[in-house]
């Protein structure tokens, strides 16, 4: 009798199992699974939102700190520049004293120098040295019309030639505006008009190779008699500014 009941409990549990009823979908179910889908997505959205905006500080922040760091750098490298001109200026200083010192014909070193090569055109000194020139060399010298070389680099602008050598204004250059600010000496040439002996004026030509300013002959013309000639002659000279040792901004990278 015991094999059969144990044989009929086993029948009994399996039939239990195959009877257990399916989970019912009821309309409470549904709405908590939409909430929770709901809820899932919303999530990802702020979650997304959490990582672009973080990403946004991030990128503006790093920014910051690679502009902030090019400060400094470009800090360093003022300061460094400014040391390095203290330390200049401490050397140049006894030279400067030495080239400013008079000497006994009551001219420095560095008079010399403007002398050879101005900070202007100075054309009314100019005409000095070109009469000063003809009188050594026995003839009449008159200058006219100045003009600037192409491609100079200044600023003056050539007007109506003029053969009055009134201070100020020549040829249409005003000494005032020829003011060079660059590095490189600007060139410009003027024309001389040379009266006397052929001989006297050979001697100016020479004469003109000997003065403490430059002067480049470029081309000459003459006519006249064997007693007296008149020659133009049209030189090349120079003048420089003054160099710009102040400060200088750019852009940081």
């Amino acid at each position: 009798m015991t094999p059969t009941t144990n044989s009929t409990t086993k029948q009994t549990k399996k039939s239990t199992t195959r009877l257990q009823p399916a989970t019912l979908t009821t309309e409470m179910s549904k709405e908590e699974s939409r909430k929770n889908r709901q809820y899932i997505i919303t999530m990802y959205a702020i979650t997304g939102l959490i990582v672009i905006v973080g990403g946004f500080f991030i990128y503006r922040l790093f920014g910051t700190y690679i502009r902030k760091t090019n400060e400094v750098k470009a800090q360093d490298q003022y300061i460094n520049a400014l040391q390095q001109k203290k330390k200049d200026l401490v050397t140049l200083q006894a030279n400067f004293q030495n080239i400013t010192r008079k000497g006994s014909n009551g001219l420095s070193d560095a008079d010399v120098v403007l002398r050879a090569l101005p900070e202007t055109a100075d054309f009314k000194t100019l005409i000095g040295v070109f009469e000063n020139i003809g009188a050594a060399s026995g003839v009449q010298a008159s200058v006219s019309t100045p003009t600037t070389v192409a491609g100079a680099g200044t600023t003056a602008t050539a007007g109506t030639p003029s053969t009055n050598a009134s201070a100020g204004t020549i040829g249409g250059l005003t000494s005032d505006s020829n003011v060079s600010t660059g590095s490189t000496p600007v060139p410009f040439q003027i024309t001389v008009t040379v009266n006397g002996p052929y001989q006297q004026v050979l001697q100016f030509l020479k004469n003109t190779e000997k003065s403490l300013r430059p002067i480049n002959f470029q081309t000459m013309t003459i006519s006249g008699t064997s007693g007296t000639v008149q020659a133009s002659i049209t030189f090349e000279t120079y003048y420089q500014g003054q160099a710009d040792i102040s400060n200088h901004q750019e852009p940081l990278k």
